[in-house]
């Protein structure tokens, strides 16, 4: 585990670039402290500045005191003015707020980066050749465990651009950590997916509803073993949340996938908690997120569903990324 916390944090150097100004409040990002990232090996000889790591933080804190987790919100963003705005304002009215909300820009062309910094974001710039989900996230979950010195308990929490948490969310996911204790390895909310004038019908309800039950069904039919022993595999637009610490744990998120990074971390989160506590549980709480329609208006409810369904299945039957990323192609073009 050791090995595997220090390989996330060697990776994450060769990605991020953590500005030295910082400011003593999350409010913002003022000029001139924005972050910039790079891809790993392509950095052009600048170096991260990572200073301390999530577990040598402990030392701060008085021996025996229990710390309240904090929450720290992590959004992978790219071209997305339109609802980057109503998002990190939703996350900022959470009460108790967030300790640190992160956008991860992967290169927006549009005003992305504006608008969030505007709604109170401090805002991680990433270079388009690694605007890759899972390369934005590990670089905005590492941005925000520097920002605040966050602690192994502390708890990230990945929402997509488009979509917007209810009130109290927040307190559940630490409510639910708090409750499972070391055997908590992942947790996610339900989905609720609506049109953009916030608006469902049956279809729509149908898709939230399975979005819901593949969190099971998925590891029940091809992994029943890892299911009986706690599995769930949550998806990005339920909002994962997991600790800091098994977050560095077990690597982050794999940025060689084209997708189902999220999965794929559920996957890993579980085996790190079960052989660190002997028990490792994936928690989807009742709680529900409301996520944009907008691929199933694009593209029509059958293509979406069957699309999604393939990839999910392509992928927990184990088929290599290169053949993934052809399944992808062909299934979303």
């Amino acid at each position: 585990a050791a090995l595997r916390r220090q390989w996330w944090r060697l990776r994450t150097v060769e990605q991020v670039v953590v500005g030295s100004t910082r400011r003593a409040e999350m409010g913002g990002c003022g000029e001139g402290a924005q972050d910039q990232c790079r891809a790993a090996g392509g950095g052009g000889g600048r170096q991260a500045r990572v200073h301390r790591s999530a577990r040598g933080r402990r030392a701060g804190a008085s021996a025996g005191a229990r710390v309240s987790p904090r929450v720290l919100a992590v959004i992978p963003a790219l071209d997305e003015a339109a609802s980057i705005g109503a998002t990190v304002a939703a996350l900022r009215a959470q009460v108790p707020p967030p300790a640190a909300v992160v956008v991860a820009d992967g290169g927006s062309r549009d005003d992305t980066a504006r608008l969030a910094e505007a709604a109170g974001a401090r805002v991680v710039r990433c270079g388009r050749e690694m605007r890759g989900r899972a390369s934005q996230m590990n670089a905005g979950a590492a941005a925000a465990v520097e920002a605040v010195g966050a602690r192994p308990d502390d708890i990230l929490i990945f929402v997509h651009a488009d979509t917007q948490l209810p009130a109290g969310a927040l307190e559940a996911a630490a409510a639910s950590t708090a409750r499972i204790g070391e055997g908590f390895a992942v947790g996610a909310f339900r989905c609720h997916i609506e049109s953009g004038a916030g608006r469902t019908g049956p279809l729509l309800r149908l898709a939230s509803l399975n979005h819901q039950l593949k969190s099971h069904y998925l590891p029940a039919l091809l992994r029943p073993r890892a299911f009986a022993q706690g599995l769930r595999v949550f998806y990005g637009d339920q909002s994962i949340f997991v600790r800091v610490g098994t977050f560095e744990s077990c690597g982050g998120y794999d940025a060689s996938l084209a997708l189902m990074e999220d999965a794929d971390l559920c996957v890993r989160a579980h085996a790190t908690t079960r052989e660190r506590s002997g028990k490792a549980v994936c928690e989807q709480l009742s709680e529900r997120v409301r996520t944009s329609a907008r691929r199933f208006e694009r593209r029509g409810w059958v293509h979406t569903t069957l699309a999604q369904l393939a990839v999910g299945l392509a992928w927990t039957a184990g088929v290599s990324n290169e053949t993934l990323e052809n399944i992808v192609t062909r299934v979303y073009a």
